[in-house]
């Protein structure tokens, strides 16, 4: 316990601030990346080769991964800035990541109902609803959920599940240890897939920076991690694990962020904060601005593609303006008032 006073006072909210605009914008780049990924994949799907964005098919994908990293390093800091308990800590992450989920669950379950024809891969189902809700297709057998990027909201449950019952039992420092012991069990189990021991990725650096030790060369880190991502799509290694392939470089990228002089602003804070919109309005966005553009303009497979990667960009960012935010604010005076501290990731 002595460990964890340690951890708790050499914790300073300048010092975690400071950190915020990196994030943020890490946390756009890696919702663009996974954008970038499914306008290729949908493009591939309606038979529209694309030649610069195919290579986002390869390691777009890798912005879950760095969500995953974020996530890990954004939890172990906020709950040693401000301790909650068990209870308080998971209604805080509902609060968080919830309603906005629920919201687009339910509006693409009543499309499903009123106009089936309109999808040919996915039909209503009760239960796959029901799982979709709760955070719970990994454990039913459901597959993906309704939304079907919400298979990651489903291991950052997980995770929130994990750590709160790690920090409610364990100093903090030693969180990291049942966290991955319980990603590692289910995974060998294969009950979900190994990116979840990214999370503890985070954990690793948020433990390292609250000790105030300090990262040489960090912007040889991003940069290494940079071209690990880059070299991982030229030269397809598959074969490598995915936490290996992506999860190192997003490690790398990450602890390097953390440790270079931070970006600022009220647009840096934005485009963080609209990041979870827009992760979860490109299932809507993409397919429909596909549709619509090929319809009424013929243009290049990457130009349609770009179109409605910036159209779903543009949607998140008004659906965290008009829906998320405001949302998000009545439900937390209906809480209690919560220290800000606007770089929690929720991928």
């Amino acid at each position: 316990m002595a460990e964890a006073l340690v951890l708790s006072t050499c914790f300073q909210c300048p010092k975690v601030c400071s950190v915020l605009g990196n994030i943020q914008i890490l946390r756009f780049a890696a919702a663009t990346l996974v954008v970038l990924f499914h306008v290729a994949w949908t493009a591939q799907n309606e038979g529209r080769s694309t030649s610069f964005l195919a290579h986002f098919i390869k390691w777009g994908e890798s912005g879950v991964d760095i969500f995953f990293v974020i996530s890990g390093f954004v939890m172990v800091l906020s709950q040693a800035r401000t301790r909650r308990s068990l209870g308080q800590f998971l209604l805080e992450r509902a609060i968080r990541i919830v309603p906005m989920y629920w919201i687009l669950t339910l509006l693409l379950t009543a499309l499903l109902l009123a106009l089936p024809q309109l999808f040919s891969n996915s039909s209503f189902s009760a239960s796959k609803t029901l799982a979709s809700l709760f955070f719970v297709n990994w454990l039913s057998g459901e597959g993906f959920p309704v939304v079907y990027v919400g298979w990651t909201l489903e291991y950052e449950w997980l995770f929130y599940i994990f750590f709160a019952f790690s920090f409610s039992l364990l100093p903090l420092e030693l969180t990291w240890i049942p966290v991955l012991a319980s990603f590692s069990l289910l995974s060998a189990s294969g009950w979900i897939e190994w990116v979840s021991v990214e999370f503890v990725y985070g954990m690793g650096i948020g433990l390292f920076y609250l000790r105030g030790w300090k990262l040489p060369f960090p912007s040889l880190f991003v940069i290494i991690g940079m071209a690990m991502l880059i070299g991982t799509a030229l030269f397809q290694v598959a074969e490598l694990p995915r936490p290996v392939a992506y999860g190192v470089p997003a490690f790398l990228i990450v602890a390097g962020l953390v440790y270079l002089p931070q970006l600022r602003g009220r647009a840096v804070l934005f485009l963080g904060a609209a990041s979870y919109s827009i992760y979860l309005v490109q299932v809507f966005t993409i397919p429909v601005a596909f549709r619509v553009i090929q319809k009424f303009v013929s243009l290049p497979s990457d130009v349609v593609a770009l179109l409605a990667a910036a159209i779903t960009l543009l949607a998140g960012g008004l659906a965290c303006s008009l829906v998320e935010k405001p949302l998000g604010r009545r439900l937390h005076r209906l809480h209690r008032p919560e220290p800000q501290m606007e770089i929690g990731v929720r991928s």
